[in-house]
């Protein structure tokens, strides 16, 4: 058993001369076998190892017990031990997530804040990766869930990934190695106990070898999913231009590459795993040539003339407004906005920048846009929201809080670019005007 463990070790290079690596040990039989291999290793890559315990106050008396026990347990080996106590409960009703997400999610955080840049050590092993592969295959997954648990994935290492747990509990026999038992473990309301009291055997009527089967099929899986991303990050390489990608040059790739492609890209500019939704809609939007979509995150994908890029939604989030004065002038976002009034009788061929000072209702102001805002374009008498025609009209998202925008207390009067409101214009009875002049940043540094 220690001959498989330090070759599985020394295969995936899981540690480094002088490591710092910390064990998450619950104190069932996998994780206090994990903690007694990795303390016969110690010496022979000068380790330092830290014992991490969570309790997620799930089963009263019994998970303080297994706390103690893991406390105890740690004093023995003369090894360091960092608790946590944190309702799961509490906070997987607070966030919506199943207490199994909430307390993996838990669990991470709390090894990651002892040392970041330790390496993190789970007791993961050959039956656990059956079950989520049976779990992740129910729920309809590709190649990436079928691959199953990785044992490298970062700074986390799973070194019993190859163990079945019959071996696991008879290395514990033979060794005098103590641990405790999980209640919860004969419970059928946890989808991974079903698997493993009902399903697993199932299939191990079909081929009583099915552990090796199993560990055989996984193995190519992961090569092929390591080729496959290879080959992603080649296309995603020669597509990227800038902040852009090159939507040519990723549909001239198998469907398989282009969508794996597609959903690297989502990741690495979003900084969020997509969903399969997510990259259903961001293909719909390129199949459509739609200008922009919510993807996820926050952020937006922007399809324009085959090319795509991700923008993260920010004008809401500045809201800028001056109280208009008269003959003044406005400093907005580094260029200027001049306000001046009119008492003449005006043409129709100057009407564009001039509002009938007669038809305003209530105040003045000078701002940027806001949800709902609305505008009929004057020289094509259709309404529509600015939000809308500033999609149209190809704006870069980042820049559309930036344009300046002249409103009273009923509708918007003026936009920058598209001029007045038709209901807001001057014509030959106008007697009183207000006259836009904007100013952009060179013309101010060219005077």
């Amino acid at each position: 058993m220690i001959c498989k463990f330090k070759k599985t070790v020394q295969q995936y290079n899981m540690f480094s001369y002088g490591d710092t690596v910390i064990a998450g040990v619950s104190g069932g039989a996998d994780s206090m076998t994990l903690l007694n291999m990795l303390n016969s290793i110690k010496d022979e890559y000068s380790l330092k190892i830290i014992v991490a315990h969570v309790n997620h106050c799930l089963r009263g008396k019994e998970a303080d017990r297994d706390m103690d026990f893991v406390i105890n347990q740690s004093k023995k080996l003369s090894l360091p031990c960092k608790t946590l106590v944190f309702d799961i409960k509490k906070e997987a009703e607070k966030t919506h997530e199943s207490f199994e997400e909430c307390g993996r999610r838990i669990r991470y955080d709390f090894f990651k804040s002892i040392d970041e840049n330790a390496k993190i050590a789970t007791a993961h092993n050959l039956c656990d990766n059956e079950e989520t592969f049976i779990l992740n295959l129910s729920r309809g997954t590709g190649i990436s869930g079928l691959k199953g648990i990785s044992y490298k994935r970062g700074n986390i290492v799973r070194p019993l990934l190859n163990f079945t747990r019959r071996e696991i509990e008879k290395y514990c026999e033979e060794n005098d190695i103590s641990y405790v038992n999980d209640s919860t473990n004969d419970s059928d309301e946890y989808k991974r106990n079903f698997i493993r009291h009902h399903i697993l055997p199932e299939i191990k009527k079909l081929n009583s070898s099915f552990d090796t089967a199993f560990l055989n099929c996984v193995t190519f899986l992961n090569d092929d999913y390591d080729f496959i991303l290879n080959e992603v990050q080649t296309a995603v390489s020669l597509a990227k231009s800038g902040k852009y990608y090159d939507l040519e040059k990723l549909k001239s790739y198998h469907k398989a590459i282009y969508s794996k492609s597609l959903m690297k890209i989502v990741e690495d500019e979003t900084g969020a795993y997509p969903e399969k939704k997510h990259i259903d809609i961001l293909l719909d939007a390129i199949e459509n040539k739609t200008s922009k979509v919510q993807i996820t995150n926050g952020y937006f994908a922007v399809v324009k003339n085959n090319m795509l890029c991700f923008l993260k939604e920010i004008e809401e989030a500045y809201d800028v407004s001056y109280e208009i004065e008269y003959d003044k002038e406005y400093d907005f976002f580094l260029n200027t906005v001049i306000v001046s009034s009119s008492k003449q009788n005006v043409y129709n061929e100057f009407l564009f920048d001039r509002i009938d000072c007669d038809k305003i209702i209530g105040k003045l102001s000078l701002r940027n846009r806001r949800e709902g805002d609305k505008f009929t374009i004057s020289r094509r008498n259709v309404t529509k929201s600015l939000k809308k025609l500033f999609c149209e009209e190809s704006i870069d998202l980042n820049e559309r809080y930036k344009v300046p925008i002249i409103a009273d207390d009923k509708a918007v009067l003026w936009v920058n670019g598209f001029g007045v409101n038709k209901s807001y214009e001057a014509d030959d009875k106008t007697k009183n005007i207000l006259y836009i002049y904007f100013k952009k940043k060179d013309e101010r540094n060219a005077q």
